[in-house]
């Protein structure tokens, strides 16, 4: 028996095959050291992108390799490949919300799962995709961990039962509401709570109608014994919502709103206590009070419809007018400006829930006749109410 023979699974069936070595330096390696990359599912492309590699046995039981340490593959995974998987850019509720996209409002493909993780030469960590409806392993792609952010969760899910790789650095994105199935979503338009929390800073320091030291957090921030008022903004199955606590005392009391009017839909009920549980009895007995918001007309734009939400919800809770508000309303330049800032790319159109007519008119707090015209900046009603002022005074 030739060398060659002893090594990989096959023990030599394929001796003219690129070879990829296993570092796990374990007497017990299955395969002696070394494996055909047909043998254990990589192309030789993708074996020589990895500057480290462990077979899937040596993996499981440990090696003496202290950095970095790889797990390559996840052969019960890609075993139990369903072949009824669907190849469109919808998802069902099983589905991850990871996919790649191939125009800018085209194919979608979704991820199944994460199947293996490794390093590139570069350093870079790398997670290898099995993407729905492509169950062949020469489908499977190795792809870096920084372009994952749309499979936050599954490559979570992965990292978590490997501790050895350590944790993600992934944040979690958001950007629209994908209970509508009629919809198509382009998710370069998403981003991070820390992205809107940011933006919302930054409005709020350069704009006196908005500047204020209320707390802007993310929801899991909030505490056990939380006392003091804050705007909380969550993450909530790819969409944001924002809610501002406010503790009076006796009575402590929530007002919420996003995009979509979640609140304000029959047929979304478990979300809704989910966003209820963020408060849940951590504070004490709480009253939500849903606000709509019509102002998202995109698919992609609940970035933006969460800063926007967060600046007004500043605006009325220093004017102490939440109670009684129904519909907010932000000044358009304010929402086209953060529009090109965060949705620099195509995104569907979808319809408001309302007309223009039932926009709610601002009111001159003097005569009580003026009106503010739906889309018109908020100074001209200032200007107004200067001018009643003068005459009420003399």
């Amino acid at each position: 028996m030739s060398g060659v023979d002893q090594y990989c699974l096959c023990k030599g069936e394929k001796s003219d095959e690129v070879m990829i070595g296993c570092d796990s330096n374990l007497d017990s390696c299955p395969g002696n050291g070394w494996f055909h990359v047909g043998c254990v599912n990589l192309t030789a492309s993708e074996a020589d992108k990895l500057d480290t590699w462990l077979c899937s046995d040596c993996s499981s039981r440990g090696s003496n390799v202290e950095e970095p340490m790889v797990v390559v593959e996840n052969h019960e995974e890609e075993s139990s490949s369903s072949a009824s998987s669907s190849q469109s850019g919808s998802s069902t509720e099983e589905e991850s919300d990871c996919d790649s996209s191939d125009s800018d409002m085209g194919v979608e493909y979704d991820a199944k799962s994460i199947i293996g993780c490794g390093w590139a030469a570069n350093g870079e960590r790398m997670f290898k995709v099995h993407w729905l409806g492509y169950d062949d392993p020469a489908d499977h792609t190795w792809e870096y961990e920084y372009n994952l952010a749309k499979c936050y969760d599954l490559v979570k899910e992965f990292c978590d039962k490997e501790p050895r790789i350590g944790p993600t650095s992934l944040k979690r994105i958001g950007g629209a509401d994908k209970s509508d199935r009629t919809l198509l979503f382009n998710e370069r338009n998403w981003t991070t709570v820390d992205v809107v929390i940011e933006k919302i800073h930054q409005y709020a320091s350069c704009q006196s109608q908005y500047n204020s030291e209320l707390r802007v957090i993310e929801s899991k921030q909030f505490k056990d014994d939380q006392s003091e008022d804050c705007l909380l903004v969550t993450l909530l199955e790819s969409h944001f919502y924002v809610s501002l606590y406010v503790n009076n005392g006796e009575e402590n009391k929530a007002y919420i709103a996003d995009g979509s009017n979640i609140f304000f839909k029959a047929e979304e009920p478990s979300r809704q206590l989910k966003l209820k549980s963020i408060f849940g009895t951590r504070v004490g007995p709480i009253q939500v009070t849903p606000i709509e918001f019509n102002q998202q007309n995109k698919a992609d734009h609940c970035g933006a419809s969460a800063v926007m939400i967060g600046l007004e919800f500043i605006r009325l809770y220093k004017a102490k007018k939440l109670d009684g508000t129904k519909l907010i309303v932000v000044p358009k330049s304010i929402r086209n400006r953060l529009v090109k800032v965060l949705h620099p790319e195509p995104s569907q159109t979808i319809k408001s829930g309302h007309s223009i007519a039932d926009v709610p008119r601002l009111v001159c707090e003097y005569c009580g006749i003026y009106k503010l015209q739906p889309g018109a900046h908020r100074n001209k009603l200032l200007m107004h109410q200067r001018s009643c002022q003068k005459k009420n005074c003399k």
